[in-house]
């Protein structure tokens, strides 16, 4: 598919084109209170004949952004837009400018998530207005009745150049809490289910009650989940289970010691396996408990 929309008017006569950029050197983007904006480059040209003809305003650019992968499934973004107009000029205008996606951090994470490492593919359906300006009369100039422009475009962007784009926003430094919550699932462990719902809520309901209830229902989801036969935790050979004065006599930053211990247990496999052994929620997990335990240590 083109990179290219087609400025046409009510006649079909080609007025100018509107062109994506398919290997920017630089993809713009930040944060914002919100979230982040990251802006899709575009160049506008819009022809023009002679200063006394009619000249060609294109206004009101906004479009739907749909990303794609190689299995060409498709997963919907948002929705992108240019605040502003372009004019025609002799023989035509040339303008570099951009669309701005603009959207929650989360909507960015889940992208990230789809993509995984395939290069950055989007689907971007444009939309947008075309009128003119008619010569001076009285000293003021008429618009005429805006005509429609539209027109579906594809985007593939150097991958190099869409992870600068992502550090910017500060994504790849954020870990979002991916919480799956079935609708149906199955028993037993829908009491499992139920109580990472409860700690969800809790979490996103905030303050100290609200930030102990997810702690706590938290650990029902692992008793429940311990509790299911054949699921309670096998440490393997050479791990003694601690009685319950040991157990008790722990501290605070003993039991986080042990979860990093155990972490750095974890991760240590990778180095003596091949990397087709390891998803992406094993990276998650360490990554995200990585940074939480630094959170915790304060260095």
């Amino acid at each position: 598919m083109t990179s290219v929309v087609e400025v046409r008017d009510e006649t079909r006569t080609r007025i100018g084109t509107i062109t994506f950029d398919p290997s920017p050197a630089h993809l713009s983007a930040r944060r914002t209170p919100a979230g982040f904006e990251l802006t899709l480059p575009m160049t506008v040209e819009l022809e023009l004949r002679a200063t006394i003809d009619p000249q060609p305003l294109v206004s009101d650019l906004s479009a739907t952004i749909t990303a794609i992968d190689d299995q060409q499934r498709a997963i919907f973004l948002g929705r992108a837009r240019h605040d502003g107009w372009f004019t025609g000029a002799v023989p035509k205008s040339n303008v570099s400018t951009g669309l701005v996606w603009e959207a929650p951090l989360v909507a960015l994470a889940a992208y990230e998530k789809f993509r995984d490492v395939q290069r950055p593919h989007f689907r971007i359906a444009l939309l947008g207005q075309l009128s003119f300006l008619l010569p001076p009369a009285s000293g003021r100039r008429v618009r005429t009745e805006p005509q429609q422009v539209y027109g579906d475009v594809e985007i593939t962007y150097p991958t190099e150049t869409w992870i600068r784009a992502v550090r910017e926003v500060g994504v790849s430094q954020a870990i979002y809490l991916e919480v799956p919550l079935p609708s149906s699932p199955p028993r037993p462990w829908d009491a499992v289910w139920r109580s990472v719902a409860e700690a969800a809520t809790a979490f996103e309901r905030g303050g100290e009650t609200g930030r102990k209830g997810a702690i706590l229902a938290a650990r029902q989801a692992l008793d429940d989940w311990r509790n299911i036969d054949g699921e309670r935790e096998d440490i393997g050979p050479g791990w003694k289970h601690p009685d319950k004065n040991d157990r008790e006599s722990r501290t605070a930053r003993q039991r986080l010691d042990a979860i990093r211990w155990h972490l750095r247990e974890f991760a240590h496999l990778a180095a003596h396996s091949g990397a087709e052994r390891w998803s992406r929620e094993d990276a998650v997990l360490l990554l995200s408990s990585v940074s939480a335990l630094l959170a915790l240590r304060r260095p």
